[in-house]
């Protein structure tokens, strides 16, 4: 059967999901791991994805990750990532798990948006805006499911004044357009 497999690494949670091309959910993942333990999320990580495999009867087609910090401008890894889940900056994610393409890998905020856009609140519309809280800060934009970054800034460093700018320019772009919502 041909499958994806999307991950998302949180702080002391990873969450994984697996789905057909047309985004039917065929399961849900979600394993807690000890955050202060020595490369527990990786350990767990590899553990459910031969898991999967296993369940499936094969590797899948495509892989995507995602994780706080920022991605690199190529997408195949986290290169920022102060303090926290220690052997996450410069992971090679395709060699990591013996995968025979490249693992798209993106914030965690990007990839959210994305996720909206394909199935979720943001369907359908060009304009969206999503504001993600948890243990950083990042606000995005979206044009036509394109993302970008609020401002030249490290997401949990984004100064306030900035995301108070891009606030009101999205807010302002979006009531002028013919259709909209805010979705929370």
């Amino acid at each position: 059967m041909s499958y994806t497999i999307g991950i998302d690494l949180g702080g002391s949670c990873v969450k994984a999901v697996v789905v057909t091309p047309d985004g039917k959910t065929l399961t849900n993942h979600n394993l807690p791991f000890d955050a202060e333990a020595d490369m527990e999320w990786a350990n767990r990580l590899r553990e459910l994805v031969q898991s999967i495999e296993e369940d499936q009867d094969g590797k899948p087609d495509n892989m995507g990750f995602s994780a706080p910090g920022l991605a690199a401008p190529d997408g195949s890894c986290i290169t920022h990532m102060p303090i926290r889940l220690e052997g996450l900056v410069e992971l090679n994610w395709q060699k990591f798990f013996d995968f025979d393409k490249a693992i798209p890998v993106l914030n965690d905020g990007h990839a959210a948006l994305l996720g909206e856009a394909w199935l979720g609140a943001a369907r359908g519309f060009q304009t969206v805006i999503l504001l993600t809280l948890g243990t950083g800060v990042a606000a995005r934009r979206s044009l036509k499911a394109s993302c970008c970054a609020a401002a030249p800034a490290k997401p949990a460093t984004l100064p306030t004044p900035a995301l108070a700018r891009m606030a009101r320019r999205t807010i302002a772009d979006a009531r002028a357009a013919s259709s909209w919502r805010l979705a929370t």
